[in-house]
């Protein structure tokens, strides 16, 4: 990124794990080829990335596009939500390592009530539940929350309280779920999420604009991929959908 006093600023935004999901145990070293190339490119006087000659470590650098922000931070989140389902904003968000702890419980909660759940109609269906498949011919193993020979499917939580990390959890999932379809030829990819109800009436108007906002624009880059997001608001709801759509 170029800012108003011409100085150049570079950070990796693609996410390590997904890195490893591609390139297996190679991702960390590329992740440390990329890092090296673009603090090569931060220290670049000339704002003119373009005359860089055959680009630096191999990073060639983009078309540049033109954005307002208030900061650094504030451009790369930018970035991120519109140019990168592959990035992450975790090293610019404050208070972001607690918000992806308490993310990944709530996630981690629905996706066991909803398991168990199933199991009390389709017992056999447990082998189908938390099973890790490669989603790239060198990559590591990928967790999924259910597979069988008709479906793959993800699961977590856009909270009202915690939607950065609802929406970008939902963006890496689907990212999986497209990744899954190419590699194992299922085509029936489910996202499903729990939403807080629009009508509830502790959400402020700003809340409530937030999450129908947020949930639109899920099923927008679901749609883009030919992937399918559920928002269900009770486990009950989740566990039927499981139901129906792996049977």
């Amino acid at each position: 990124m170029i800012g108003l006093d011409n100085a150049v600023e570079a950070k990796r935004i693609i996410r390590d794990e997904n890195l490893e999901a591609m390139y297996g145990k190679k991702g960390s070293e590329l992740a440390k080829l990329i890092d090296f190339g673009l603090g090569a490119l931060s220290k670049i006087s000339s704002p003119n990335l373009e005359s860089v000659p055959g680009g630096v470590a191999g990073l060639i650098p983009g078309v540049p596009r033109h954005i307002y922000a208030s900061s650094f931070q504030d451009a790369m989140r930018s970035c991120v939500l519109m140019y990168s389902s592959l990035g992450t904003l975790e090293m610019w968000d404050e208070d972001q390592e607690e918000d992806s702890q308490r993310g990944e419980q709530a996630s981690q909660t629905f996706y066991t009530q909803v398991r168990d759940a199933v199991l009390l109609s389709r017992p056999n269906w447990r082998q189908y539940f938390n099973r890790k498949i490669p989603i790239s011919s060198h990559g590591k193993p990928t967790k999924f929350g259910f597979i069988n020979e008709r479906s793959v499917m993800q699961f977590g939580v856009l909270s009202a309280s915690n939607q950065s990390y609802g929406l970008r959890d939902a963006q890496a999932k689907l990212w999986q779920l497209a990744r899954a379809r190419e590699y194992t030829g299922i085509r029936n990819n489910v996202l499903i999420f729990a939403v807080p109800r629009l009508d509830d009436a502790t959400l402020s108007d700003a809340l409530r604009l937030s999450v129908r906002e947020n949930i639109a624009e899920v099923e927008r880059e679901a749609d883009e991929h030919g992937l399918r997001f559920v928002h269900v608001h009770t486990v009950d709801q989740g566990a039927s959908e499981v139901l129906e759509r792996a049977a």
